[in-house]
């Protein structure tokens, strides 16, 4: 899933001549808590937030750019969302601006990664969670899927996570099903230990 797709395109935009006074009135009007700062020829400088704004209201006729953030990350609207869901959780980020060709176009908060990672894993959708552990080898993904597939049932998302033996993982499966207990039985008869649902 790219960057695109999840981004919030509307992010109101101030001038860097903008007054904080004013951007308070606007912030107010516009009910968002993310706002890009553009120069004179449009190109994006930085972010200021509401909190920024608030912050600064004693100086009221100071401008927008004194209490700008522009050292940042910042993201390319064909990038990866899954790996900028990496970035937030390495550096602990509120949010993220979209630049192509010096402009801002997008911004992408903790809310949107959220909201992407829940549609990634299919937790939105009735479903069945199962956890099935497996030996660390090659192609165990795929035999257990294809026993999941002798039952007839889409698979909406796979997650593997490690476990401390560094000889086995966890596979984690998201069924289209709300009945995995014929899927758990042929699984544990082929020797594969299902360590949830708990039955």
């Amino acid at each position: 899933m790219l960057v695109r797709a999840i981004m919030d395109s509307h992010v109101p935009i101030f001038s860097e001549q903008t007054t904080i006074t004013d951007a308070a009135s606007r912030m107010m009007t516009e009910r968002k808590r993310y706002f890009a700062v553009n120069d004179e020829a449009g190109k994006w400088k930085g972010i200021v937030t509401d909190y920024d704004i608030k912050k600064a209201f004693t100086s009221q006729s100071a401008n927008v750019s004194s209490i700008m953030k522009s050292d940042m990350a910042t993201a390319h609207p064909m990038d990866n969302a899954e790996e900028l869901a990496s970035l937030f959780y390495q550096d602990s980020l509120e949010y993220i601006p979209v630049i192509e060709e010096n402009r801002i176009i997008g911004i992408v908060t903790e809310k949107e990664m959220l909201h992407t990672l829940v549609r990634l894993t299919g937790a939105h959708q009735p479903s069945s969670k199962l956890e099935i552990k497996v030996i660390n080898k090659a192609g165990q993904l795929a035999e257990v899927a294809s026993i999941i597939k002798e039952h007839h049932i889409n698979i909406h998302s796979v997650l593997v996570y490690p476990c401390q033996n560094e000889a086995e993982k966890v596979l984690v499966f998201r069924l289209a099903t709300m009945n995995p207990l014929p899927v758990i039985q042929h699984l544990e008869n082929e020797g594969y230990p299902v360590l949830g649902p708990v039955r």
